[in-house]
């Protein structure tokens, strides 16, 4: 499976705990990026995080542990991670409404989608072969844009 890690330094670990974005197409994902750090920035998805200046695009491997979870999450250590083969129907049903509704267009419905954010966490440590790419977050937002956008 494909996600996005969004980070504050160019170069980055992604340890166990570590949040990551779900994503079937970048064209598909540069919405749902958008809404993903509004919602962290606003704290709808618990306590605010610290959004960072460059993302990584990652795929996760099949045998991975990971753990679903769907807005606003208590800040414990969570528990009940599966490899992602084994990824619960439930959890599944989620996934395939994020991908299959792109993010909304209409600035009322983003809001409303704020609470619905699905994110994966990483039960252990993801290895450098599963990076695909790091950039700027620029590419979201253009060059002029990327001051009021943080």
């Amino acid at each position: 499976m494909l996600v996005i890690h969004i980070h504050a330094k160019r170069n980055f670990s992604c340890k166990t705990g570590t949040r990551v974005l779900p994503v079937v197409t970048w064209e598909t994902a540069q919405p749902q990026i958008r809404i993903w750090r509004k919602a962290i920035r606003k704290g709808h998805l618990g306590a605010k995080r610290k959004i960072g200046e460059f993302m990584t695009l990652l795929k996760i491997p099949d045998e991975h542990p990971v753990l679903l979870v769907v807005g606003a999450q208590d800040e414990k250590q969570p528990t009940g991670y599966y490899p992602l083969s084994k990824m619960p129907v439930e959890d599944r049903e989620i996934l395939e409404h994020w991908f299959n509704d792109p993010a909304p267009k209409n600035p009322a419905l983003i809001a409303d989608s704020l609470g619905f954010v699905p994110e994966l966490i990483v039960g252990s440590p993801l290895n450098k072969s599963t990076v695909k790419w790091t950039k700027d977050m620029r590419l979201l937002y253009g060059k002029d844009k990327r001051k009021e956008n943080y």
